[in-house]
């Protein structure tokens, strides 16, 4: 099971199990007001609209909305407005296993295998942007793609090595092209032409 922090689990605030911070729908705490808990340190039980509650996942997308609701109300606090309730708005959920391996359930629709793994560092990819712009997106791409041990990557072992192959494949890629135009440039000058054929 997930937990939250060690820091959220030591405090002497209301747990809601896990270590996670018991919170309201406005992300407080429910032992002090001007105390706020987000992402995976909040436990927060939803209503599911069928008369029960639902338990807040420890997911990216929590985490962020869990957030807006909380700055939206750390303001409104400050300015005397009212404050806004959480309401999730989750697009899917997605576990990987290692890095060649997940699952995902996306709109409805199940994914697993290399799409759902391909899916997660897209999801990854967009995140990482905006957070550190295409810097964090080299890295990221480098870290999981390149560096890489026992082949545990999307790809396999194909560019998992701390060495610059990558460069290596576009190499290949550019020498495949230009003998493919040579190739071409051949027989359409009649290199393939019986009568051009020189037996020895």
């Amino acid at each position: 099971m997930c937990r939250g922090s060690d820091f959220a689990a030591k405090t002497e605030l209301t747990h809601g199990g896990r270590g996670r911070i018991q919170v309201n729908e406005y992300m407080q705490s429910v032992d002090y007001q001007n105390v706020f808990a987000v992402g995976d340190n909040a436990f927060y039980e939803e209503p599911d609209g069928k008369g029960g509650k639902k338990p807040m996942p420890q997911i990216v997308e929590a985490a962020l909305q869990t957030a807006e609701t909380a700055v939206h109300n750390i303001l409104a606090s400050i300015d005397k407005r009212d404050k806004k309730p959480f309401k999730s708005n989750y697009h899917g959920f997605m576990v990987s296993i290692g890095g060649r391996y997940a699952v995902a359930n996306i709109g409805g629709r199940s994914l697993d295998g290399f799409f759902a793994i391909a899916l997660k560092h897209l999801v990854n990819i967009h995140y990482q942007y905006g957070v550190g712009g295409f810097a964090r997106i080299w890295d990221y791409a480098l870290h999981e793609f390149v560096y890489v041990k026992e082949g545990r990557s999307i790809l396999g072992g194909h560019l998992s090595a701390r060495t610059p192959i990558l460069w290596l494949a576009v190499l290949r890629v550019y020498l495949g092209v230009i003998w493919l135009i040579e190739g071409v440039k051949k027989v359409r000058e009649g290199w393939l032409d019986p009568g051009k054929i020189l037996l020895r």
